[in-house]
């Protein structure tokens, strides 16, 4: 099996992998507990959280672990639109699935305007779309923005947008989940009150996340019961999962020093498919995360061509894993390039650090073998 499909989900790293297992031949102890027992499981957890917090440009006092990336947006969002009493809430055109619920459900509930933002020619939030929602939109607003793009791989200039943001004294979420591990990041020096990670775009274990809360907001817990997390978010703490979220970590240099190898991996195999009848890429000449291809070819449904190359042992996407099922445009997409070309049944292709050129040429010659049968046919 050729696994093409990182940016759904990254391999267990070797680091991750070794915690968890340290932890299975362990005692299980609840961190919440005041014995010694539980005094020793929670200062490993919060080790744990001091060092995903450095790795991420944090105070460990500032990070609040969940379920995982999509729980975290969703504390992002109701803590910081509760913070500024938020009227009206900007989304970024190429918000995740998550991302765009979560402001959904906080404008739902307040009464706050919701706006999606025009893009720019790479499907990012276009600035001068931004200043003119702010002037126009009622204030205070929530601007909830994406680092990097789930799909095309794309990464957003932050600073123009948070500085606009914060000169209208707007506050500014910033979905951290792609970002985390494929560019350096510092959330504390973004100038947003609240960020999301997930483990598991890392190499660390599904199930686990974090929600960087800036410490003046007030935050507003999901779940209630019993005090876990400062009260942000009840529920016995998955300890095994946070250890394994540090390990994974502690493999961040690693991962990011390899960034440039991938980034020459991706652009040989773009070189390849170009040369395909139909090939079109999304994005170009625009920066972009070193682990992501996004590409259509004319004629044949990205759906097609994800359930042909799997058949034949290569694991791609045509969209965000949790949108697996539903056909045609994703809504991210949509947003992004409107109903052009563009934008439909679009394939990525999207590498990690043990992603090979040899992985990558069988995939590209697949991938031609299938496109041209399907275009012959039809």
């Amino acid at each position: 099996m050729i696994y093409l499909d990182h940016h759904a989900t990254t391999p267990l790293c070797e680091p991750a992998r070794r915690a968890l297992r340290a932890y299975a031949d362990e005692p299980q102890f609840n961190a919440s507990s005041i014995h010694r027992a539980g005094r020793a499981a929670r200062a490993k957890l919060e080790d744990a959280r001091a060092t995903i917090a450095a790795h991420a440009g944090a105070m460990s006092k500032e990070l609040v672990f969940t379920s995982g990336g999509t729980e975290a947006l969703h504390l992002c969002v109701a803590s910081a639109a509760r913070t500024i009493e938020a009227r009206s809430i900007l989304v970024d055109p190429g918000a995740h699935p998550a991302l765009l619920a979560a402001c959904e459900r906080v404008a739902h509930a307040s009464g706050a305007k919701l706006t999606r933002l025009r893009g720019d020619h790479a499907g990012r939030t276009a600035l001068d779309a931004l200043l003119s929602a702010l002037a126009t939109e009622p204030a205070p607003a929530l601007l909830a923005l994406t680092w990097v793009q789930h799909e095309t791989g794309t990464i957003t200039p932050l600073r123009p947008l948070i500085d606009a943001a914060r000169a209208a004294n707007a506050a500014v979420v910033i979905d951290a989940i792609q970002a985390f591990g494929k560019i350096p990041i510092d959330l504390g020096a973004t100038g947003a009150v609240a960020a999301a990670l997930s483990a598991h775009k890392i190499g660390g274990p599904t199930g686990i996340g974090a929600a960087w809360i800036r410490h003046d907001q007030r935050a507003r817990a999901l779940i209630d019961g019993g005090g876990q997390e400062r009260g942000l978010r009840a529920g016995t703490e998955n300890s095994a999962g946070i250890v394994a979220f540090a390990a994974a970590c502690e493999a961040l240099t690693a991962r990011l020093d390899a960034m440039a190898a991938t980034g020459a991996r991706r652009d040989r195999f773009e070189a390849v498919a170009r040369e395909f009848a139909g090939f079109r890429q999304t994005v170009r000449d625009v920066e972009r995360v070193a682990t992501a291809a996004h590409f259509l070819v004319d004629g044949v449904p990205g759906e097609e061509l994800v359930a042909a190359l799997d058949l034949e042992g290569v694991c791609v996407s045509s969209g965000p894993a949790c949108s697996s099922g539903r056909s045609g445009l994703s809504e991210s997409l949509r947003a992004m390039f409107g109903e052009s070309i563009r934008g439909k049944g679009a394939l990525r292709v999207s590498l990690g650090p043990s992603t090979t050129d040899d992985e990558l040429e069988l995939c590209a010659d697949k991938l031609r073998v299938i496109a041209e049968r399907v275009q012959r046919f039809r």
